[in-house]
């Protein structure tokens, strides 16, 4: 699978989108969101189980289904 800008980007969403939902804000940082502070994913998240929702949100006929967890994980 070919790694170009248009599957960063759909990953960069899928993971902005994700940490909104799921991730939790450093503890002892400001709330105010326009300084930018650590996420964190829960502690029963993995990166790999990141990797099968982003997976999970794709039909087989897509490509980006094809995306392997180490490409996933670099970007």
């Amino acid at each position: 699978m070919v790694i170009d800008k248009n599957v960063a980007e759909v990953v960069k969403n899928f993971l902005l989108n994700y940490a909104e939902i799921h991730g939790l804000l450093s503890p002892g940082r400001s709330i105010n969101r326009i300084i930018q502070s650590d996420i964190f994913l829960p502690a029963e998240m993995s990166y790999k189980s990141v990797h099968r929702d982003f997976l999970a949100g794709f039909e087989e006929n897509n490509t980006l289904k094809l995306l392997k967890y180490d490409a996933f994980h670099k970007l």
